[in-house]
């Protein structure tokens, strides 16, 4: 259901748009689960064109890379990221800390 329901924003998004420049998995799920991202990117093959590198999204857990095949026609990646680091430099720019 999780899946179906990315698929659904995506697919909603890209309605809207027109286009999608690039699928990027980021935060707990995104980064680190490879299952959850395999499940999105096969809803999403058929009606967008995406192709995912199985090996490469398998392998990727936690670190930036491009995890689209060669012949998907959009870029897909994982992009971590650090909350607590953005956190904490809104709090020092709002406190005028610097």
């Amino acid at each position: 259901m999780y899946a179906q329901r990315v698929m659904n924003y995506i697919g909603s998004y890209y309605m809207q748009l027109g286009h999608v420049d690039a699928i990027i998995f980021t935060a707990g799920l995104g980064e680190n689960d490879a299952k959850v991202r395999e499940e999105i990117c096969d809803l999403l093959e058929e009606p967008l064109g995406v192709k995912l590198n199985k090996e490469l999204n398998n392998t990727t857990r936690g670190k930036q890379a491009k995890i689209s095949a060669d012949n998907s026609k959009i870029d897909i990646w994982v992009i971590p990221t650090d909350e607590e680091v953005m956190i904490a430099r809104d709090t020092v720019r709002l406190l005028n800390l610097k």
